[in-house]
């Protein structure tokens, strides 16, 4: 037989043998190269896994703590509705005990149904102030309380309606002509633009147009009183403005500041009083008070304003009469305005937030602190 490719005679079956080798070398090779490509994506695939498994794990933990958080807050708030729930159904069951006695003392006693809940809105303040940190008290339990007084809250109109006043000074006479009409009931004339209206100081002229005008309207009037006001003046006036001496028709706003109130007022009540002029006393501590700081600002201090109001006060219950009211010029905004109070606002603190066009005002903490002066003043 003859060699195969060149080989002697006898080999060539050594020769296949020994291309089949080679043949299975690199079927082998090839079999290793691929076998190492699936190894390689598995260890990628594997470490993808342990990756995603994780993030799966942190944000399972996330989510628990969460949940357990909100579960705490959740049983927090449950036990203090709880509490409040037994605090109010306690003072219930109280006030159920002698709701008889509530209302026979409230007969007995002359109050209204208004004056009651004037009383028990007090109350229901003091314990809105008493919960304040905790919760806030469950209203419908009041209703609970309100009902066991002898009080119907949803019939009774004191509980779903509103009084609303309004008033300013009648300065501008073609303004508040345009705004009166005439009462087709009663054939009454009324300055629309306000309940009430008032003279000022420099308009209060017994034969001036400004008190004209107001004699022929029939809303209640104020009429704004300085240091050089006289008893006579003060009765002139009266007769024109209120001339039937109606109770409650003409008050008189006194604004003579704190220097000269304490000279001057207690004469000019003493005289109006004894010449029987039907009048309400009310004092404005504020226009009469009113200076140009030093660094060129309309300011009024807070001492002087508190300053006037004592003397008023203490002139009355001298006397015997009765103060029947304040004007005061406040805001509810933390503006820089007026001068003193518990804040110590002086003169280089005007510019930083004085605010108004006109007048300047109480801020916020000034307001406050003397609502609580005044209702000292009137526990006398």
């Amino acid at each position: 037989m003859d060699g195969l490719g060149g080989g002697g005679e006898g080999q060539g079956f050594a020769i296949a043998l020994s291309a089949l080798d080679s043949g299975r070398l690199g079927i082998a090779a090839c079999a290793i190269g691929v076998a190492q490509a699936a190894r390689d994506e598995a260890v990628t695939a594997l470490a993808e896994a342990v990756a995603s498994s994780e993030r799966l794990a942190f944000e399972t933990s996330r989510v628990e703590a969460e949940r357990l958080d909100a579960q705490k807050r959740a049983d927090v708030a449950l036990a203090r509705l709880h509490e409040s729930d037994a605090t109010l159904a306690a003072v219930a069951e109280e006030l159920g005990h002698y709701g008889s006695q509530a209302r026979a003392a409230r007969a007995e006693a002359g109050l209204t149904q208004a004056e009651l809940a004037e009383r028990l809105s007090t109350t229901q303040s003091a314990i809105a102030r008493w919960e304040s940190g905790r919760d806030v008290p469950r209203l419908d339990k009041f209703d609970q309380i309100l009902r066991a007084c002898g009080i119907d809250v949803g019939r009774d109109p004191t509980f779903h309606t509103v009084d609303f006043w309004t008033s300013h000074e009648a300065l501008l006479l073609g303004y508040e002509e345009a705004l009166t009409r005439r009462d087709s009931l009663t054939g009454r004339w009324y300055d629309c633009s306000a309940h009430m209206l008032w003279i000022g100081e420099r308009t209060r002229d017994p034969d001036g147009a400004h008190v004209h005008f107001l004699s022929g309207v029939h809303n209640p009037i104020g009429l704004k009183l300085g240091p050089t006001a006289t008893a006579d003046e003060v009765v002139a006036l009266a007769e024109r403005l209120n001339p039937d001496n109606e109770p409650g028709r003409l008050t008189l706003i006194v604004r003579m500041g704190a220097a000269l109130a304490p000279e001057r007022l207690p004469q000019l009540v003493r005289d109006v009083t004894r010449r029987g002029v039907s009048a309400v006393w009310s004092c404005d501590p504020m226009h009469g008070n009113t200076f140009v700081s030093e660094t060129g600002y309309k300011t009024r201090r807070f001492t002087d304003v508190l300053d006037e109001l004592r003397t008023f006060f203490g002139l009355h219950e001298q006397e015997g009469t009765v103060p029947g009211g304040v004007h005061i010029e406040l805001t509810g905004e933390d503006v820089t305005e007026c001068l003193g109070g518990a804040q110590e606002i002086v003169d280089a603190h005007l510019s930083q937030r004085y605010e108004s066009a006109c007048d300047p005002r109480l801020n916020n903490q000034q307001s406050l602190e003397l609502a609580f002066l005044v209702a000292e003043m009137l526990r006398r």
